[in-house]
């Protein structure tokens, strides 16, 4: 439940960015991000779960708000 958690707000902060047209600070933080779930899934495995949970959640935040704005 904390991934999912995690992962609106993570959906909310990247999409935000997007959308207010800050390209290079926007792919920054979604490398970032990206870096997070990959460590924390495939380093960690007892935290996949987490990790997981947190990439769909900011994936579906994210894809609601492209959708929403567009």
């Amino acid at each position: 439940m904390s991934g999912a958690v995690l992962g609106v707000g993570a959906g909310l902060l990247l999409s935000a960015v997007w959308a207010f047209g800050a390209s290079d600070v926007a792919l920054a933080l979604t490398m970032v991000f990206v870096g997070l779930i990959v460590a924390v899934t495939f380093g960690a495995p007892s935290w996949r779960r987490f990790g997981v949970a947190m990439l769909f959640a900011a994936a579906i935040v994210a894809g609601v708000i492209v959708l929403v704005t567009v």
